[in-house]
């Protein structure tokens, strides 16, 4: 009677030390649910990866050493900023509230497509396209499509970074030359001014001129009257 006693001590006893272990392990190897706010005075740490179904907010500096994809809208309230040369890179359209922009943190240059890029859209077709002050500085050809066209309200200089003192005007180091052709055939070069009374002057080469000695030089004279180029 004392052995059947022992033995079903020993039963009980393994029975239970099994489950504890087995209770043990699912709690370690489960997933753990907390109803209610976590709070810990010192780092918080997960090797794994998480998932976060609500919003998160952090009252200091979030600090990611890793890369970080965000694939809904980001909203910030406050600039963005890189204190590194590592670039921010995004998938899709970069859209700031009206009034902000792009900027430097510091007085310096910001550069646009000057990597990878080979073309650069600024503005749309109903779109104007600013720039405040300083100069504008092209480093190739600057060119319009066929039905654009480039109006200057100020003036023009060629050949010069100096600021011109005339509505029109052309610079160089040697011979100056100003070109009037057309590409198309048949067609010549024209050049228009207007009167002091507003009446309109053309002055053009005619396609039957020939050579004459008149003022006493050989030489094409242009003809000066009265209308349009075109």
């Amino acid at each position: 009677m004392k052995g059947f006693f022992s033995k079903r001590k020993f039963f009980s006893s393994f029975i239970s030390i099994t489950l504890s272990v087995a209770f043990v392990a699912s709690v370690a190897f489960a997933s753990t649910t907390i109803s209610t706010n976590v709070q810990t005075d010192g780092t918080l740490s997960v090797t794994g990866a998480s998932t976060l179904t609500g919003n998160v907010t952090a009252a200091g500096t979030l600090a990611v050493t890793g890369a970080t994809t965000l694939t809904g809208a980001v909203t910030l309230g406050a600039n963005l900023g890189t204190s590194s040369s590592t670039p921010i890179q995004f998938g899709g359209n970069v859209t700031v509230p009206a009034g902000f922009g792009l900027d430097t943190a510091i007085a310096g240059i910001l550069n646009l497509g000057t990597t990878t890029a080979n073309q650069i859209t600024i503005g749309s077709s109903i779109a104007t396209t600013t720039i405040n002050g300083g100069r504008l500085v092209v480093g190739g050809n600057a060119t319009t499509t066929a039905a654009g066209a480039l109006s200057i309200q100020g003036k023009f200089g060629v050949g010069t970074s100096t600021a011109p003192s005339l509505e029109i005007s052309a610079d160089s180091t040697a011979t100056t030359t100003i070109a009037a052709f057309s590409s198309g055939s048949l067609k010549g070069g024209c050049i228009q001014i207007s009167a002091v009374g507003g009446t309109m002057y053309r002055m053009y080469v005619n396609a039957i001129d020939v050579a004459t000695t008149t003022s006493g030089h050989a030489g094409i004279i242009a003809l000066w009257e009265a209308g349009s180029c075109k």
